[in-house]
């Protein structure tokens, strides 16, 4: 363990935090494509979603030792292989142009699994530091999808002021647990990941101790209900942002598995 902190220190002190990406010109992304961003440093991705022109990607690192038990991709590039990480991402439309595509994966549902199995490990020493510098390390793309949400439902809200009351709804856990419960039901693991996960019909965040649920514009309106361990805390219209009080800081891909959100029309 020594020797993989050595290796450790030594990567964290040439690497850099990504702050200006050069940019390459390319339009679109499409899933499984391995990608490359060039900037202080680089970092590599590889698509597995699109949503409404936004890509989910996942954070491959180009240092093996370090990167343990993640899925092997090869490529032809600078480096000959990279491997998968816990770690994902988004690309917001204004950032494909800083993307240049240098391979395509073979075995994408592989890939996903083993990123589903990493993101459930708990990270402990010089994993967790590692994932969390290269959290770190990325944080202009979490910064910049962020924004990108809160530029569109500022856009949804000045199109129909009208729903201006249905636009958020914020549920406090507390009506359906005591606090010491809902400590208790989240599993306190390392949060390698990002804050972020998408869905298929919406995206969770969770931050400061509130899950943020933001539906797609198909899922607004209509009825739903909402689990949290096995309990209905929400039914009735979804609006474009559902917030759960959690009163704990909580992963969100361990949070994502006792959640259930299913249509009720």
């Amino acid at each position: 363990m020594k020797k993989l902190k050595e290796i450790f220190d030594n990567y964290k002190s040439i690497s850099k935090v990504i702050e200006k990406p050069y940019e390459v010109g390319i339009e679109r992304l499409e899933i499984g494509d391995i990608f490359v961003v060039y900037a202080e440093d680089l970092v590599y991705g590889v698509v597995i979603e699109e949503l409404d022109g936004v890509y989910n990607a996942i954070f491959l690192t180009s240092e093996l030792i370090l990167g343990g038990p993640g899925y092997k991709v090869k490529v032809n590039h600078l480096v000959s292989a990279l491997k998968v990480t816990p770690i994902n991402f988004y690309v917001i439309p204004e950032l494909v142009k800083y993307c240049e595509v240098i391979g395509k994966v073979q075995d994408l549902e592989t890939l996903k699994e083993n990123f589903r199995k990493l993101t459930e490990r708990e990270y402990k020493g010089v994993w967790k530091s590692f994932y969390e510098w290269e959290t770190k390390r990325i944080g202009i793309f979490y910064d910049a999808f962020l924004e990108y949400i809160s530029t569109q439902e500022e856009t949804k809200k000045a199109l129909d002021k009208d729903e201006l009351d249905k636009d958020e709804i914020i549920i406090d856990l507390r009506k359906f647990f005591d606090v010491d419960e809902i400590k208790k039901r989240i599993t306190e693991v390392a949060a390698a990941a990002s804050n972020i996960l998408s869905k298929e019909d919406y995206i969770l965040q969770s931050e400061n101790g509130v899950l943020s649920l933001f539906f797609s514009d198909e899922f607004v309106g209509k009825n739903v209900e909402v689990k949290l361990f096995n309990k209905i805390i929400f039914s009735g219209p979804a609006p474009n942002v559902l917030k759960i009080d959690l009163h704990t800081d909580a992963p969100v891909s361990i949070i994502s598995e006792k959640l259930e959100v299913v249509l009720t029309e």
